[in-house]
């Protein structure tokens, strides 16, 4: 027994040795393979940690594996949304003054950040789930090839769609403001501005209509919002023309 006892005693430290020996010599995990495995398909945004996507295909994919989809009508924003503002905040600019500066968050998605869930809660007056239609109706609202809306300068939005995974946790959203025709979406689109105005907004407030949302606060009028399109569209229409001329002109001019 005694003679085992000694044995280990004096091989046990040279087998530890050995070992660290070996560790020592292990090359360290490449940084480089490690942010480029971590960046596609996302890639670098102004903002350190906010996801940002290549193309619009990428997004629709991830949304289109969500697990199920709530569409919520958000009310008016007022003073009792009101909350200090960090310097470490999306939202954040330097003109906003010192750290603790309140601010009244007037929608969900964070400007080119995140889901705001705290705005979501206050903000919050009605919802509904889609169905697995209503869902496709929704992507194809949004990423498939559409004329570009007339813009208008506010945003102001009314609607969300939250993505959930099977676990209840938000894997992106499509935010939406049928007034001002600009839809927000996390992640973000490097391809594309901070708006998104390229969508069908009447097939978006109908899908809204048929789940029993409210398009405006206090209003359900589909038709209303229909005959607004109608008389964006004639707008639009001269808008299209004036550009043709100009580019006409702009052409003539290189000759």
């Amino acid at each position: 027994m005694k003679f085992w006892t000694l044995l280990a005693v004096m091989v046990l430290p040279v087998w530890l040795l050995c070992q660290s020996a070996q560790a020592e010599e292990l090359p360290p995990p490449s940084t480089e393979s490690a942010k480029k495995a971590d960046a596609d398909p996302v890639v670098e945004s102004s903002k350190p940690g906010v996801e940002v996507l290549k193309t619009p295909a990428e997004l629709r994919e991830i949304l289109g594996r969500a697990h199920f989809v709530v569409a919520y009508f958000l009310g008016e924003a007022t003073d009792a949304e009101k909350r200090p503002i960090a310097k470490d905040s999306s939202s954040y600019h330097p003109e906003d003054g010192e750290d603790g500066t309140e601010y009244v968050p007037y929608g969900v998605i964070e400007f080119g950040s995140k889901l705001d869930i705290a705005a979501l809660a206050g903000l919050s007056r009605e919802r509904a789930r889609l169905s697995d239609a209503q869902r496709e109706t929704l992507l194809k609202a949004v990423f498939d090839p559409h004329e570009e809306a007339l813009i208008r300068e506010c945003y102001n939005p009314h609607h969300i769609f939250v993505f959930y995974d099977r676990a209840g946790q938000p894997v992106g959203a499509i935010e939406v403001c049928l007034s001002c025709r600009g839809v927000d979406c996390l992640p973000r689109i490097e391809s594309e501005g901070v708006l998104l105005h390229h969508v069908d907004f009447l097939a978006i407030a109908t899908l809204l209509n048929d789940l029993h949302l409210s398009l405006a606060p206090g209003s359900h009028a589909l038709d209303l919002y229909r005959e607004s399109l109608e008389k964006d569209e004639v707008e639009l229409v001269k808008i299209r023309a004036r550009r043709a001329e100009e580019k006409k002109a702009e052409e003539a001019q290189g000759k």
